[in-house]
């Protein structure tokens, strides 16, 4: 069975824009959030067999296996998280539009699109 990401069709393109679009981002400046700032050190200290958990929030294990492979490269780990961090949130919002589309047609698509962008989580989090 092929990966989702790698099936024929627009997903493969919104996930290469979107990681793009995150990367393109970074010069807008970019400082992680505690939570995200301890997952990308537990993700270096688990590459390096050290692991201490005592110093951050609680322990999440998805993140810190998702920020490991970003320890080879060093101080950009940072930057690495917040591309695919900035990525993921714009394809919640196409997630979003597409899902409101098959239920409300494109006006529904266009009102969540814009509820999440404007929603005070999204532009924290994923801005």
């Amino acid at each position: 069975m092929r990966a989702v990401l790698l099936r024929e069709g627009p997903a493969r393109w919104w996930v290469l824009v979107a990681l793009v679009l995150g990367a393109a981002s970074l010069p807008l400046g970019h400082a992680l959030a505690f939570d995200a700032s301890a997952w990308v050190v537990w993700g270096r200290e688990v590459w390096s067999l050290d692991l201490a958990t005592g110093a951050g929030p609680s322990w999440k294990p998805f993140p810190v296996l998702f920020t490991a492979p970003f320890a080879v490269l060093g101080d950009g780990a940072a930057g690495a998280w917040l591309v695919v961090a900035r990525a993921g949130a714009l394809l919640a919002v196409v997630g979003a539009a597409r899902l409101a589309t098959r239920a409300a047609g494109p006006g529904g698509g266009l009102v969540a699109a814009a509820t999440l962008l404007l929603s005070p989580w999204w532009l924290l989090n994923g801005a």
